[in-house]
């Protein structure tokens, strides 16, 4: 806390002068981001793509923006505002944090494809059935918080939800050592975020918002699966093959975005749809048009 405001400020960089007239011998200065470092993540949305090469690119800002390669060889990732998670072929799990030209730090071993995750402040892995996670500083050590578990998914401030091998939904509605809740069985998908859960039940899209002891709500059907953005916006694929988008709150109108695509994604902002290796976004609103960003593409990921 570099000015005495209470906030975790981060140093951008330092730099001792070179003495002249205006600067005595030995100055240093110093610049710092005033904030919570390592907590809010980049200013840009990012699209994240790997493609058939295995090569994992980066665009950060606008739609238009530069790609960037980042990582070479890897078979799965994971991403938030301000961290990227890679895992390589040999069970190896990196993250970078902060800019795309940050350096990769090796954080766990012996990891299966879909089975970590990633927030600002949290990075989470599921060992067989035992979850566990460290919190803070990528250097944190390893806790286990759940067993034993199927599945999970974390959302931006570190809610968890975990599928349970009985079949049970339970989630961790807080920080790591909140109670945990079983909320939901005998369901087909589901997804979390800091103020909504929702889950596939029969083709029916449920959702209860603002804590896990609200009801359950129906809000859409026939649905296959589902994805909430950070702010909750919904995209669901239903079961006629067409992406449907709540843009905005619950009570809001769905809108039919595209079909025949292979997979998708969505963020308070943006929406993107992959078919047959040509990654397309749309930006603003659900009525806004496609822009080509990229072929080739394996797969992807919006924040």
């Amino acid at each position: 806390d570099s000015n005495g405001d209470g906030h975790n400020d981060e140093l951008i960089t330092e730099h001792a002068l070179n003495p002249d007239a205006s600067w005595a011998a030995g100055s240093i200065v110093k610049i710092w981001r005033f904030g919570t470092a390592g907590g809010g993540g980049t200013n840009n949305p990012r699209v994240i793509a790997l493609d058939s090469s295995s090569t994992l690119s980066v665009k950060e800002g606008p739609i238009n923006a530069t790609w960037i390669p980042i990582n070479q060889g890897v078979v799965d990732y994971r991403a938030s505002s301000n961290r990227i998670a890679t895992l390589m072929s040999d069970g190896s799990l990196w993250v970078k944090e902060g800019p795309i030209n940050a350096v990769w730090q090796q954080v766990a071993t012996g990891v299966s494809p879909g089975h970590f995750a990633v927030t600002n402040d949290m990075v989470a892995v599921l060992w067989g059935t035992d979850l566990y996670a460290k919190v803070g500083s990528l250097g944190a050590t390893w806790g286990l918080i759940l067993n034993p578990v199927s599945s999970f998914k974390v959302s931006a401030s570190d809610h968890v939800a975990a599928l349970m091998t009985s079949g049970d939904l339970n989630v961790q509605w807080g920080p790591v050592g909140a109670g945990w809740v079983d909320v939901a069985s005998a369901i087909s998908g589901y997804d979390i975020t800091d103020d909504m859960v929702g889950v596939n039940w029969g083709g029916n899209l449920l959702i209860k918002q603002g804590g896990v002891g609200v009801t359950w709500g129906v809000i859409m059907n026939p649905v296959t699966d589902f994805a909430i953005s950070p702010g909750d916006h919904i995209a669901a694929n239903m079961t006629s093959g067409a992406l449907n988008v709540l843009w905005g709150p619950i009570g809001s109108s769905w809108t039919g975005v595209a079909s025949g695509y292979n997979s998708y994604a969505i963020t308070d902002n943006r929406v993107g749809i992959l078919q047959n290796g040509t990654l397309s976004v749309k930006e603003g609103s659900a009525g806004a048009l496609w822009t080509q960003v990229a072929t080739g593409i394996t797969s992807f990921t919006l924040t």
